[in-house]
């Protein structure tokens, strides 16, 4: 769990900071920016949980991307909904993505074994 928690922060952070920096600061609308940053943080967790959270030689990229879209399109409908309370992207972000982390680890962590 301990290097789940380190690779899955460290994924957070950079997600944090990629819709703070695209959505709020440059002001790319919602429901680009969140797919922008999906996409980016698909790829990135893919490889680091493959290697550093479960070091898994399994190849279950379709499933883990299956997950992953599914759980990014039930993220997608709390951030747009917090989006409209809140007027901040990365605070709506925020607030769903800590909601959500049980969730990813329960499915991952079977995808993985």
């Amino acid at each position: 769990m301990t290097r789940y928690l380190q690779v899955n922060s460290f994924n957070f952070l950079t997600r944090i900071l990629y819709t703070f920096i695209i959505g709020d600061l440059i002001g790319v609308p919602l429901y680009i920016t969140f797919w922008v940053v999906v996409v980016i943080n698909v790829v990135q967790g893919y490889f680091l949980h493959k290697k550093i959270s479960f070091k898994s030689q399994n190849n279950v990229f379709f499933k883990y991307l299956i997950i992953t879209i599914l759980i990014g399109i039930a993220e997608f409908i709390f951030v747009d909904y917090l989006y409209k309370i809140f007027d901040y992207q990365y605070l709506a972000t925020l607030i769903t993505a800590l909601c959500v982390f049980l969730i990813r680890f329960t499915f991952l962590k079977k995808i993985f074994k």
